[in-house]
C-alpha cells in the first residue's frame, strides 16, 4: 500500500469503523516498514504482528456488536468472514516463529490485501446498511440523529 493508504475509497462514513480501520492500517504499515526495511529481529516483527492482530480482534468484536445492535441482516455471513480472516492471521502468527513463513514484504502485502478487501467488501456493505438506516431513522444501534456512532 502507498503511504496515503487510507484513501477516500476506504472511508465508510461510519466514524467508529473508520477510526478502527485507520488504526489497523497504521499497524499494518508499521509491520510493512519493519519487514521491508530489513534488519529487524524476528521477535520484534512478531510483536508488531501481535499488535495488529489485537487491533483486528478488537475491531471485529466492536463491529459484530454494532451489527447485532443494528439488526444487520448480513451479520452471520460477516461474522463467518471475520472468523476466516482471523484463522488466516492466527496461522501466520503461529508459523512466523517457526520460520515456515519468512519475514518479508510478502507477509506485509498479505495482511494489507486481506484488510483492504474486507474493508471494501463486507465492511462497505455493512456501512451502506448503517448509513441508509440512519437516514431513515431506523438504526437500533447507539447512534446520534446524524448517524454517527459513538465508540
Amino acid at each position: 500500500m502507498t503511504p496515503d493508504v487510507f484513501g477516500i475509497e476506504l472511508v465508510l462514513l461510519v466514524p467508529q469503523m473508520d477510526r478502527e480501520h485507520r488504526e489497523m492500517i497504521n499497524h499494518a504499515q508499521s509491520l510493512r516498514a519493519a519487514v521491508t526495511g530489513g534488519g529487524m529481529p524476528r521477535d520484534e516483527v512478531q510483536l508488531l504482528l501481535k499488535k495488529l492482530i489485537d487491533s483486528v480482534k478488537n475491531h471485529f468484536a466492536s463491529e459484530e456488536e454494532l451489527m447485532l445492535s443494528s439488526g444487520y441482516h448480513g451479520c452471520t455471513a460477516h461474522r463467518k468472514e471475520h472468523k476466516r480472516l482471523l484463522d488466516q492471521v492466527y496461522l501466520v502468527e503461529k508459523e512466523l516463529p517457526l520460520g515456515t513463513i519468512q519475514v518479508g514484504g510478502a507477509l506485509a502485502c498479505f495482511v494489507e490485501v486481506w484488510m483492504r478487501q474486507h474493508i471494501l467488501g463486507p465492511d462497505k456493505q455493512f456501512a451502506l446498511f448503517l448509513n441508509e438506516a440512519a437516514r431513515h431513522g431506523v438504526v437500533k444501534a447507539k447512534a446520534t440523529v446524524a448517524g454517527r456512532f459513538r465508540s
